[in-house]
C-alpha cells in the first residue's frame, strides 16, 4: 500500500509524488502497466477501481463474468468477417450512440429486460424516429442472442415484453413508380460515379433528376426501389436479404419491401378468379 507525502497510507496502486500529484498504477491482463496522475486522492482512487474492474471483466476466456463493452467488441469483431461494411457501421453507431451509455459497464450476465426497455424508452424520449429505435433493437437483439447461443447467458433479455414501438414517426420511403423509374434510367445512361459517401450519391442523383424533371430522391428510396422490383420479379425473400446484406429476414421484409398499388390490384385479380372458379 503506497503513502502519501505526510507518510499517510493510500490504497494499494497509489502513491503521492513530490510535486502533490497522486499516481495510480497497476499491472494489466496482458502483462502491460497502467499508470495515470491525478490532482485529487478520491479521483485518483476512482480511475484505479474503474481501470481493474474492466480490466478483470474483460477476458473473453472468461465469458461468463464479461462486461458488455468487452462482450460487444468481440461480437463486432465477428461481424466484420460475416457481414457488409454498411451492417457493421450501423450495428457500431447505435450502440455507441445508445446502447453503451445504459448497459456498456454492466456485467453481460446482469442485463435484465428493464435495462433494454430503458435504452429505448430513452430514445423515445431524445425524439428519435421509430425506423432508428427499432435498427437500435436490431443490433441488441443480435448481440445478446449471440451470447446466449455460446451460453454465456440463460436467455436473451431483450424479448418479446420489452416495447421498441415507440418513438416519433418514421418518414415512409416510397418505391420508384415503374414509370418514373423508366424516365429516370433514360437519363442516367451513361452517367459514371465514383462512390465517395452518402451525401455526394444523393447530389449526383438530384442533378439527373433535376435534368429528367422528375422529383428528386435520395439514394436510400434507390435501394427501396431495387428492392421492391426484385420482389415484384419473383425473387425470394431470402435471396433479397443475402444480396441487400441484412442480418435477418424481418429487416428486408420491415425496411425496404413495399407493396406498390398495382400489385395489391394483381393479387385481389387473382382472389377473385378463384372465387369465381369456385
Amino acid at each position: 500500500m503506497g503513502k502519501g507525502l505526510k507518510g499517510k497510507e493510500l490504497s494499494v496502486g497509489i502513491t503521492q509524488q513530490k510535486n502533490g500529484l497522486y499516481s495510480a498504477r497497476f499491472v494489466d491482463k496482458f502483462g502491460k502497466r497502467r499508470q495515470k496522475r491525478f490532482k485529487k486522492l478520491q479521483e485518483c482512487r476512482q480511475w484505479i477501481a474503474d481501470a481493474t474492474y474492466v480490466d478483470e471483466h474483460s477476458n473473453i476466456l472468461q465469458a461468463t463474468d464479461i462486461m458488455v463493452d468487452a462482450w460487444f467488441d468481440y461480437w463486432i469483431d465477428i461481424k466484420k468477417k460475416t457481414v457488409r461494411p454498411n451492417t457493421v457501421r450501423n450495428y457500431t453507431e447505435r450502440y455507441n450512440r445508445n446502447i453503451k451509455k445504459i448497459i456498456g459497464k454492466m456485467l453481460l450476465s446482469e442485463v435484465k429486460p428493464l435495462h433494454c426497455q430503458k435504452i429505448f424508452s430513452e430514445m423515445a424520449d431524445e425524439d428519435y424516429r421509430t425506423s432508428t429505435i427499432y435498427q437500435t433493437r436490431i443490433a441488441l437483439f443480435n448481440m445478446l442472442e449471440f451470447a446466449k447461443e455460446n451460453d454465456v447467458i440463460r436467455y436473451n433479455p431483450c424479448k418479446k415484453s420489452v416495447k421498441s414501438d415507440m418513438g416519433k414517426p418514421s418518414q415512409k420511403k416510397e418505391a420508384l413508380t415503374v414509370d418514373i423509374q423508366k424516365v429516370f434510367l433514360e437519363y442516367a445512361r451513361g452517367q459514371s460515379y465514383e462512390y465517395r459517401k452518402n451525401s455526394t450519391y444523393d447530389t449526383a442523383l438530384f442533378k439527373i433528376c433535376d435534368k429528367a424533371q422528375i422529383p428528386r430522391f435520395s439514394m436510400h428510396v434507390l435501394r427501396h426501389t431495387f428492392a421492391t422490383r426484385c420482389i415484384e420479379g419473383g425473387m425470394k425473400p431470402k435471396t433479397l436479404q443475402i444480396i441487400l446484406g441484412h442480418s435477418n429476414i424481418g429487416i428486408t421484409m420491415n425496411l425496404y419491401v413495399h407493396t406498390t398499388e398495382e400489385e395489391k390490384l394483381k393479387e385481389i385479380e387473382l382472389v377473385a378468379d378463384a372465387l369465381n372458379f369456385v
